[in-house]
């Protein structure tokens, strides 16, 4: 996008499979129109359509793109969320890092204060994904005053607060490719759950910077 008075505006190209480009230049110049009709900014809606444009190409014909898969595609574009995330959103956090070929772990946090042994245990934890998702049990709707440091950490990407009885179904829901808990600990959900994971790791306790088993 070239401006006067402003620097070249350069959208990155995304892979995606193309049957027919037919349309493709009118669904721009419609998308780009109805953009800056609805008030965006001239790169916002140059962003638009280059979304549009990228799905009336991926079918046949002459085609539309439609608001719903304009929503979408804006939504697997975005930058996924970090910190804390409430039990209703997990679940399509996770189905956008499982799309993008990421390797969650999952761990029930710890009920006592933060201390070397934990950040040992949460590191060696990150180290088995690309993601590290924390589970908080909480025993009414209100996280606890831990929860937002938990959530501060470098090595969680998500802390989910829920409460106690839900811990296993939220589990079940988010369906994480593996599941780590302490050595000789209460692993914080039934056995059942543990049985039904592809993955679950029993980490020792490490010396700080030990690399896990």
């Amino acid at each position: 996008l070239l401006r006067r008075a402003a620097a070249p505006f350069q959208l990155p190209t995304r892979a995606r499979e193309v049957f027919d480009v037919t349309g493709a230049g009118d669904t721009v110049s419609a998308a780009l129109g109805c953009g800056i009709a609805a008030g965006l900014s001239l790169p916002d809606a140059t962003a638009l359509a280059n979304l549009a444009a990228g799905i009336v190409v991926g079918k046949l014909g002459t085609a539309t793109a439609t608001v719903d898969e304009l929503h979408a595609e804006m939504d697997r574009h975005a930058p996924l969320p970090q910190g804390l995330v409430t039990a209703s959103a997990i679940g399509s956090v996770r189905e956008r890092a499982r799309a993008a070929g990421e390797r969650v772990v999952a761990i029930i946090a710890p009920d006592a204060p933060i201390d070397v042994a934990a950040l040992d245990f949460i590191d060696a934890a990150r180290a088995l994904g690309d993601r590290l998702l924390m589970i908080a049990p909480v025993a009414d709707a209100r996280p606890d005053a831990q929860v937002p440091l938990l959530a501060a950490l470098r090595a969680v990407d998500w802390v989910v607060p829920v409460p106690v009885g839900e811990l296993d179904a939220l589990v079940d829901a988010v369906a994480p490719d593996a599941f780590a808990c302490r050595a000789g600990e209460p692993a914080g959900i039934a056995e059942a759950t543990l049985a039904s994971l592809p993955a679950v790791h029993a980490l020792p306790a490490l010396r700080r910077g030990a690399p896990p088993a």
